[in-house]
């Protein structure tokens, strides 16, 4: 199976560390290769590995940057801020820490009231898994939705 000219490129930047398109063109690798086309591989596999750092590292901003172009296309009210998406280290209403490497661990905004926009008074980040429970829950896992949304209901005063 050949390889793709990322992964060509990802390995090469791995073994020979961040060197210029000029130092890369006198590698093996790349011996075939038009200069033009080295360029432009190194700097989209570079551009693709910055923005996966940034997204690692800023999940608020992510999420809320999301939610913003959503709330665009299907015309929904969108009044949040990344300070508002305080992701805490374990869903709130499941107890299962949160975390990227599985989807059902994955933070995901809850809007509360469902027919109100995105404000800091209607959202929680809770897992994945707890915000789809609706389509197929166990007795144990709707349990925990039902306790966690009684005391939110209480919390924000409303029935």
């Amino acid at each position: 199976m050949t390889k793709s000219l990322a992964q060509v490129m990802r390995e090469a930047l791995e073994k020979y560390g961040l060197i210029s398109t000029r130092e890369l063109a006198e590698k093996p690798e790349f011996a075939n290769w038009p200069h033009k086309r080295i360029r432009q591989t190194r700097n989209n596999v570079l551009s693709q590995e910055s923005k996966s750092r940034w997204a690692k590292n800023n999940p608020e901003k992510r999420m809320c940057a999301k939610i913003r172009n959503r709330c665009k296309k299907t015309n929904i009210y969108f009044g949040i801020t990344p300070e508002d998406l305080k992701i805490p280290d374990n869903c709130p209403v499941l107890g299962i820490p949160l975390d990227s490497s599985t989807e059902a661990n994955r933070p995901s905004v809850d809007r509360f009231d469902a027919t109100c926009g995105y404000t800091p008074e209607n959202i929680s980040v809770i897992s994945y898994r707890a915000n789809v429970l609706k389509n197929n829950a166990t007795l144990e896992e709707i349990e925990k939705l039902y306790n966690w949304m009684k005391a939110e209901t209480e919390s924000r005063g409303r029935r």
